[in-house]
């Protein structure tokens, strides 16, 4: 039986906020992420500009300023990983998943959930985890270097046999690349 467990730590934070920055929610973030690169180039290069016109000092600081949300729009993904993860606290619990024969066994500490292959409404996969997104709108991130009682191929090929999804790569770089 295929098994994995996955730790919510930063980088896999990043790696959902990224799937989610490309799939479902790629309208709302390229709105943030433009509006703070031009709230932070308005500030920065604006007050640039007037300090060398004026040489008012207190200018400068409208350009720090300005770098913050200049820097976010940037470092977007680092940033909200880092956050999602902070915000899941200390106290955040592993989550086991066990490939059964008609569904996955998700294990949360005293929670055990079933939920059933039938129920899956997409698979994708990037460098570190595959996501199987469901009919509910949920979402279980499989960890990929936590595999064990098989490979990872043999984990792609259960899921798309046992869903009917084909999985859709949305890594970083193109599948099978380090």
């Amino acid at each position: 039986m295929l098994k994995t467990s996955t730790d919510y730590d930063s980088a896999c934070m990043e790696e959902l906020q990224w799937v989610a920055g490309k799939t479902f929610a790629k309208d709302s973030i390229r709105k943030k992420r433009a509006g703070a690169l031009a709230a932070g180039l308005v500030l920065t290069v604006g007050g640039l500009g007037v300090f060398t016109w004026t040489r008012a000092w207190w200018l400068l600081v409208v350009c720090a300023v300005g770098l913050l949300p200049l820097l976010w729009s940037i470092f977007y993904y680092p940033f909200t990983g880092w956050a999602s993860s902070r915000n899941l606290g200390k106290d955040r619990m592993p989550c086991d998943f066990f490939m059964e024969k008609r569904a996955i066994l998700l294990t949360q500490g005293k929670v055990r959930e079933e939920i059933p292959y039938t129920q899956c409404a997409r698979l994708m996969e990037a460098e570190r985890s595959i996501y199987v997104f469901l009919e509910s709108g949920r979402g279980l991130i499989l960890d990929k270097s936590n595999l064990m009682g098989g490979s990872v191929e043999e984990l792609r090929t259960l899921l798309q046999e046992k869903t009917g999804k084909s999985l859709e790569w949305f890594g970083r770089r193109p599948a099978g690349k380090k």
